[in-house]
């Protein structure tokens, strides 16, 4: 099992690692992704802090990719790197239609 940095609140304690620059560099910039600072639901901003978490702990590790679950429109497997892209080019998407 590949263990991943510990977040308060959203980690188990004899699972989670103590997290580096990087990890808490990378923590942060996937969820003002997956969370826009709009965004009041705790069970969102929870979800999406998981979510974070998951992708994170790929990308830490290396990992090929990325199995995902739930939207259609979702690659089944992909790349973490292009799990992120993929959460950006919805976000603009969406972001775009509220704009206008």
């Amino acid at each position: 099992m590949s263990r991943g940095p510990f977040v308060l609140g959203e980690s188990l304690l004899d699972v989670g690692l103590l997290a580096s620059d990087d990890d808490a560099a990378r923590h942060d910039e996937l969820r003002g992704i997956l969370t826009p600072p709009e965004v009041t639901s705790d069970r969102r901003r929870s979800n999406d802090t998981r979510d974070a978490m998951h992708i994170g702990t790929a990308i830490r590790y290396g990992a090929q990719g990325v199995r995902h679950a739930g939207q259609e429109r979702a690659p089944s497997a992909c790349t973490p790197e292009d799990a992120r892209n993929f959460v950006l080019r919805l976000k603009a998407r969406s972001e775009h239609r509220n704009d206008g």
